[in-house]
């Protein structure tokens, strides 16, 4: 499977003058092309360190970080700018969604940032607002429609520009049940059918359950990991999952 993303040796330590955290600590990872990865850990895990640093708005201390086959841990900030906008898209807990603008134009934000053409803008809008069910509401305002119609459109605009690889933290987290299994469920469709690689960082094992692949962090580092099998039901995927979190949660109150 070619490789989208290799870590290596990656550690993050925070503070100064002897007072240091180390929030990840030697961490390696690596992710193929066309997976479902999730990332799951009890808070201070470094999950949200790990995706910072993956998506190139923070540094790790030591170690690499290459995505696509480029170290963005080298990289200048004007062309950490330029990489993040072509190779990364992003859908988070909030939507981060402009009020002042309908969901067409929040959309297709990412490309018109990018100068394409109208014609290719158009193209591409059509495609993603038929993965994601939108057609009666883009040219409703944020403000006009549901949580999850705000963070379907979120997705829409995290994939319109062919990212390498779509980073997604705690997409579900403000969205009630019914809304979290539609925008899940685009997800999983977005994986399996048109090969995009979802990186999603989660605490819900439901939520985790549509991945193919789960990597559980504790103190900066992997201490358990679950891969679903082929054919396997979700269900009994979700049952592994609260399975592994059951047994962190022992060996946490030891």
């Amino acid at each position: 499977m070619e490789s989208i993303l290799q870590i290596s040796d990656l550690t993050k330590v925070y503070g100064f003058r002897g007072n240091h955290y180390p929030a990840l600590n030697g961490l390696s990872l690596g992710v193929g092309k066309g997976e479902f990865l999730g990332v799951m850990g009890p808070s201070g895990s470094g999950k949200t360190t790990l995706l910072n640093i993956i998506a190139t708005i923070d540094r790790g201390s030591r170690g690499v970080v290459m995505i696509n086959g480029q170290d963005t841990q080298r990289m200048r900030r004007g062309d950490l700018t330029r990489f993040r906008r072509e190779h990364l898209g992003f859908i988070f807990q909030d939507y981060n969604l402009l009020d002042t603008l309908t969901l067409r134009e929040n959309i297709c934000l990412p490309l018109s940032i990018a100068n394409q053409t109208p014609a290719e803008i158009k193209a591409r809008l059509s495609s993603v607002t038929q993965t994601f069910g939108l057609h009666d509401v883009l040219d409703k305002f944020p403000a006009q429609v549901s949580g999850g119609q705000k963070q379907r459109a979120a997705a829409a605009r995290a994939i319109i520009s062919n990212p390498t690889m779509v980073l997604a933290d705690e997409p579900t987290g403000a969205l009630d049940s019914s809304s979290a299994k539609v925008l899940l469920q685009t997800l999983e469709k977005m994986n399996q059918s048109l090969g995009i690689t979802i990186l999603m960082v989660t605490h819900d094992a439901t939520a985790a359950s549509y991945c193919n692949r789960i990597v559980f962090l504790k103190d900066g580092r992997i201490i358990s990991e679950l891969r679903r099998a082929a054919q396997q039901p979700r269900r009994a995927f979700f049952d592994q999952i609260l399975s592994v979190v059951a047994l962190m949660g022992e060996k946490e109150a030891e």
